[in-house]
């Protein structure tokens, strides 16, 4: 349930990039207004991501998920609405549903494995993210119609009500009670975020899923742009989603020959060369070329970072892991929504995305910093 749950989610949390031209037609949209969209999803999931150890603690990992899934199918239902505030709030609702389904699945994971498993584990439940990532454009351009994308709409808010009563109905008491006791500890402990380490490894995750997140919410975009039109099911966004499954299987299968550093600064150097490809291109060709080598690069960075950030700061990392995910949630709202107004500015997208190539840079200076300072956990 929590690896086929997480494939829906993962179709959830791209799904605005690939209804966003439908949505800018229907709505008169400019590509400032599309990254204030972005930022009501990125809201929604702050807000899910600051509840989320709350309900956790007060209803189990399985009650929480199936909440957090039940505001998934409130909000996208809730975007078939032809008002501009409605959707955006329909944005944010379901904004919350990704903030609870993506902290909560991830640590669930980490407490049902040993230490030396978890990177492999949560790195492979991850792939099932992305797997729902590769489904969600092919997905929409199939169901939807030039001026209606209803029908991906239906059919999402149902799945994602059937996963709401499975999880609720479906409580593993078994794995509740080991998620427990892992996230127990001592509550007199100084706050692991009077260390600089904690806050390095926070900002970290603020650049990357910041460039994550404007590669899955703009390509579709600016692929069309590009390429004088709707590229189809066929078209940069999956393949950008598929080297990123690949990506986590292979890190899963490699993750116990290298440590985490080892791993954060080749992915972190991939990542930097298929942004620079991607803002280079000029056909087809190469517009896939740099989608794939993106896609290979972001792929672990998420899952591997997190694992470093629990081995790093201990146990108590688990219960004080709310900073990390928020701040990964600011970083894609504000990156998006900078990508956004750079464009407007510059009347280019690709002017606007050329902001991610400063923050890829950022990201692999970081990187061999925090590596000099973390040589001894990993």
């Amino acid at each position: 349930m929590l690896h086929s749950g997480f494939f829906l989610v993962g179709i959830v949390t791209v799904f605005l990039g690939q209804i966003l031209p439908f949505l800018a037609k229907r709505l008169e949209l400019t590509d400032s207004q599309g990254g204030t969209f972005f930022t009501a999803q990125f809201t929604g999931s702050i807000i899910g991501t600051l509840i989320s150890s709350f309900l956790q603690r007060r209803f189990g990992f399985s009650r929480s998920l199936a909440a957090g899934f039940l505001m998934m199918t409130i909000g996208v239902a809730a975007l078939t609405s032809p008002d501009h505030i409605l959707c955006l709030l329909a944005v944010v609702i379901y904004g919350i549903g990704i903030g609870l389904t993506i902290p909560l699945t991830n640590l669930f994971t980490v407490t049902l494995y040993e230490p030396d498993k978890q990177t492999s584990a949560v790195n492979f439940i991850n792939s099932f993210w992305g797997l729902g990532a590769i489904v969600s454009q092919p997905f929409v351009a199939i169901l939807a119609r030039e001026f209606s994308f209803a029908a991906p709409l239906i059919v999402l808010s149902i799945a994602a009500f059937v996963f709401a009563i499975l999880f609720y109905v479906n409580k593993d008491s078994r794995g509740e009670q080991k998620s427990e006791s892992s996230l127990k500890g001592d509550e007199s402990q100084t706050s692991i975020w009077w260390q600089p380490i904690a806050w390095a490894i926070a900002a970290f995750n603020f650049i990357h899923v910041g460039v994550e997140s404007g590669v899955g919410f703009w390509l579709t975009t600016y692929s069309e742009r590009l390429l004088g039109g709707n590229a189809g099911w066929f078209s940069p966004t999956p393949i950008y989603f598929a080297t990123f499954v690949f990506g986590r299987a292979l890190a899963g299968f490699v993750a116990r020959r290298f440590t985490e550093n080892q791993l954060l600064i080749l992915f972190t150097l991939i990542l930097l060369a298929g942004v620079f490809v991607l803002l280079k291109a000029e056909s087809f060709t190469m517009l896939a070329a740099g989608a794939a080598i993106t896609g290979l690069g972001t792929a672990s960075i998420f899952p591997t970072n997190m694992v470093r950030f629990t081995k790093v700061l201990g146990a108590q990392a688990m219960r004080e892991s709310t900073p990390l995910f928020i701040s990964g949630t600011l970083g894609g709202a504000l990156i998006t929504k900078i990508i956004g107004n750079v464009s407007d500015s510059y009347g280019n997208l690709q002017s606007g995305m050329s902001v991610m190539i400063v923050s890829c840079i950022c990201l692999v200076v970081l990187q061999i910093l925090i590596a000099g300072k973390t040589r001894k956990a990993n």
